[in-house]
């Protein structure tokens, strides 16, 4: 008896952490076609196995599911902001844009370097209009994108400033035994 509540009460949690995990990683790599096939596979897998469709529910309550969609969205948006200033902030994005400017000023010495936005030398990684696909991705998955940040970025860099800090020490105690 135990064993076949057990085994029809694992494959719905099973199969909701591949779900959660497919998202997960289209975050990782960003790719919005793994979120939507996922998506597409967890409904039909919900329907065909359970009998139940995963967003029933908004049929019966729409504007409850309209303020969540705006609420979802609307963090979303937020969250987008705050992912592209990271982007852009980021070494590599700067020192691009660095060589980049670079360039330009010495192709172009007389223009006004509000120019520099506009032209064929700035990098397609630092423009908005380049990476729609990117920010969709962020808004679209951003409590997925939050997990990824938190646990690669945030666990990441502290885990660099942990073993930076243990290097210098190694450092210092070789040092204070040199003859």
């Amino acid at each position: 008896m135990f064993e076949l509540l057990l085994a029809f009460a694992f494959w719905p949690w099973v199969i909701f952490i591949l779900f959660i995990s497919c998202l997960t990683m289209s975050v990782w790599f960003e790719e919005t076609i793994i979120a939507a096939l996922s998506l597409i596979v967890y409904a039909g897998l919900s329907l065909w196995l359970f009998g139940v469709f995963p967003l029933a529910w908004t049929a019966e309550t729409p504007l409850y599911a309209l303020a969540l969609i705006i609420l979802y969205c609307a963090c979303g948006m937020g969250w987008s902001l705050f992912k592209w200033a990271r982007h852009i902030k980021s070494p590599d994005i700067q020192g691009r844009i660095k060589s980049a400017k670079l360039t330009w000023s010495a192709n172009n010495p007389e223009n006004d370097p509000e120019d520099f936005y506009e032209s064929a030398f700035m990098i397609g990684d630092a423009m908005p209009s380049t990476q729609k696909g990117r920010i969709i991705n962020w808004i679209a998955l951003w409590p997925f994108s939050l997990f990824g940040f938190v646990f690669k970025d945030l666990v990441l860099e502290l885990f660099d400033r942990l073993y930076e800090m243990m290097g210098k020490s190694y450092e210092r105690i070789t040092k204070s035994y040199m003859p």
